[in-house]
Order: C-alpha cells, then sequence, then structure tokens
C-alpha cells in the first residue's frame, strides 16, 4: 500500500530525480527526447518546490515500505477540468500495481475536490504502453493520438485521454 507525502517532505529536486529515474530506459532508446524532457522534469520540480502552497496541493510523492517510490502531479487552472501532469513510479517498483494504486489516488483526491473532468497524455511508444493500459484500467478513454507526422509541438508523439466523473 502506498503512502501519500506532500512534496515539501523531500528536498528540492526529488521530483527531478523520480522523473529522470523513470525514463532512463525510455531515454535509453530514445535519446532525442532527452533534453527536452530533462527542461521539464526541472521546470516541474523547480515550480512546485518554489511554490510549496502549490506544490503540496497539486503534487505528491509516495513511498512504498518507507521508500520513496513515485509521485503525481496535475494543473487545477481550468476547474472543473483538470490536467494530470507528471505521473511516475520509479522502475525498481514497476509491475506491481503501484502506477495504478497511485493514479487512483490522484482521480480521487480530484473527484474530491469537485473536478468533473480529467485528461491526461502519454507517449505512444511501446515504453509507454504499461502507461496506456493503467490509464484505461482506471476508466480514461482515449480521446485521439498523435503520429510522428501529425505530432504537436512536443517532441514525443502522445495519446490524449479523458475521465469524466
Amino acid at each position: 500500500m502506498l503512502v501519500v507525502k506532500e512534496i515539501t517532505s523531500y528536498p528540492r529536486g526529488t521530483i527531478n530525480k523520480l522523473l529522470t529515474k523513470s525514463y532512463e530506459s525510455f531515454h535509453s532508446k530514445y535519446p532525442e527526447y532527452e533534453a527536452e524532457n530533462f527542461v521539464s522534469f526541472n521546470k516541474c520540480d523547480t515550480f512546485f518546490y518554489d511554490n510549496p502552497d502549490i506544490g503540496n496541493s497539486c503534487a505528491f510523492i509516495t513511498e512504498y515500505r518507507h521508500t520513496l517510490c513515485g509521485m503525481c502531479c496535475w494543473d487545477p487552472r481550468n476547474h472543473p477540468d483538470g490536467i494530470i501532469g507528471h505521473n511516475c513510479i520509479s522502475p525498481d517498483f514497476k509491475g506491481i500495481g503501484l502506477g495504478k494504486e497511485q493514479l487512483s489516488i490522484a482521480v480521487n483526491t480530484l473527484r474530491n475536490r469537485k473536478f468533473h473532468k480529467l485528461i491526461v497524455s502519454t507517449g505512444i511508444f511501446d515504453f509507454f504502453i504499461p502507461a496506456q493500459r493503467m490509464y484505461q484500467s482506471v476508466g480514461f478513454k482515449e480521446m485521439y493520438r498523435e503520429t510522428l507526422e501529425t505530432k504537436s509541438s512536443r517532441n514525443c508523439p502522445q495519446i490524449y485521454y479523458e475521465l469524466v466523473f
């Protein structure tokens, strides 16, 4: 069972380290996305630690058996619609259901805060298949899928999902 902690329970850089570790195998296969992702990871970490009130209300860190294992964050600015942002489980803990448990905690938190719809995206590559399955297992429905030819300004093409309460 996961234990949810405020981000300020851990030092600055924790989100960045979690995301970097979670994407190591992706970056080894697709190094062309590494620089852009590192910028995004650092921006996320910097924003939440520079704004701890926002960080502690729009993100959390999870522990499994007293060990740091994951994080999730969201953007509430379009309430009652929300966008789930970075969401990761350390590779040391993958494959045992913690990602689904962590996502369920985020979904329930946002449902309790009166959000009506959540949007999330993940990549199209094989590395992201577990995330794709996880989102679907929690009730997210695919809205649309980018291809390498139709991708947005992001380097990595995305699949966008929606969950309506």
